[in-house]
C-alpha cells in the first residue's frame, strides 16, 4: 500500500484545506518546499503534507520513501486543486499544513535579547525579520498588533524560521504594559528612529535588550518612544527612512556584532 494517500472527491479534507488556505482556520499552509522538508525532521513538523501529482510522478520512489519515513500523513492532489488552496502563485508542488507554536509571556520576558514589532503589517517584512533574528543571535520575538504571524506568507518569507523562533503576540491595548514589564525585568529598550538617535556602533549594549521597530507607515507612537532610548542608522542626506525589515536586520546584527568578531 502506498504511503501517499489520495483523498476522495467528496472527502472532508477538501473542506478543511479550503478553510486553512482562506485564513478561516488557526492552521495555515507553508508552500516553501525545502522549508517543509526541513520541518519534517524538526520539533514542529506539519500536521499533513500535500504533494502535487506532477511532482510525485517526477520522482515517485523518492517521494514515497520520504512519506514512508515521515510520522505525518501525506496526500496526493492535482496541481490545479493545490493551486486553488494556496495563497501564493507557485507552491513548488509541496505544501505543509501547520498549527501555531506560540511561547508563553514569561518565557519571552526572561530572554536576554528581544525584537519587538509594534504593529508591523507586512507579512514579508515580518518573515524577513524572523530570518535575521535567527541568523544573528538568540532572539525572542514579540508582536504587538500587526499582521497575523501564523500564515503562509510569513512562513514562506521566513523560510521555515517561523517554527524555530520563540514568539509571543499581544494586542495593541496590551503592548505598552508588556514593554513596562520588560523594563521592570531589567531590559533596556531601544527604539529605531530614522534620525535623532544614537549611532548603533557607539552603544555599549547591556545584557538585556529589547529593540522596538515601528509600523511601516506611522512608526512608533510617542508614548512608546518615551519608554526607550532612540537608535538611528546613519544614512545619506535626503534619505527618508529604510524599510522596517532592513532596519531591523541591520540593528539585530549590531546588537550581536561582538559574536561575529574575526578570530
Amino acid at each position: 500500500m502506498t504511503a501517499i494517500q489520495t483523498p476522495g472527491k467528496h472527502s472532508k479534507l477538501w473542506k478543511d484545506w479550503k478553510a486553512v488556505g482562506s485564513g478561516k482556520d488557526t492552521r495555515f499552509f507553508m508552500e516553501h518546499r525545502e522549508a517543509v522538508l526541513e520541518t519534517l525532521e524538526g520539533e514542529s513538523p506539519p500536521l499533513q503534507v500535500l504533494i502535487s501529482e506532477e511532482l510525485l510522478e517526477e520522482a515517485r520512489e523518492e517521494w514515497e520513501a520520504r512519506a514512508e519515513a515521515s510520522s505525518v500523513p501525506w496526500y496526493r492532489v492535482p496541481e490545479e486543486r493545490l493551486a486553488t488552496l494556496s495563497s501564493v502563485r507557485s507552491t513548488s508542488g509541496l505544501c505543509g499544513v501547520f498549527e501555531p507554536q506560540e511561547r508563553g509571556r514569561h518565557e519571552i520576558v526572561r530572554m536576554k535579547t528581544v525584537l519587538i514589532c509594534w504593529e508591523v503589517q507586512d507579512p514579508g517584512n515580518l518573515g524577513t525579520l524572523i530570518r535575521s533574528c535567527l541568523a544573528f543571535g538568540d532572539f525572542g520575538l514579540v508582536l504587538i498588533g500587526g499582521c497575523r504571524p501564523w500564515s503562509s506568507k510569513v512562513a514562506r518569507a521566513s523560510a521555515g524560521g517561523l517554527f524555530r523562533i520563540p514568539l509571543y503576540r499581544v494586542s495593541l491595548q496590551e503592548g505598552e504594559s508588556l514593554l513596562r514589564e520588560m523594563c521592570d525585568s531589567g531590559h533596556q529598550l531601544y527604539s529605531a528612529a530614522p534620525r535623532g538617535g544614537e549611532h548603533p556602533a557607539r552603544i555599549q549594549f547591556p545584557q538585556k535588550v529589547g529593540l522596538v521597530l515601528g509600523n511601516e507607515t506611522h512608526g512608533i507612537p510617542q508614548r512608546v518612544q518615551n519608554l526607550t532610548k532612540r537608535i538611528t542608522i546613519p544614512m545619506n542626506p535626503g534619505t527618508e527612512s529604510l524599510n522596517v525589515a532592513i532596519t531591523g536586520s541591520i540593528l539585530c546584527y549590531e546588537l550581536k556584532r561582538g559574536d561575529f568578531a574575526p578570530s
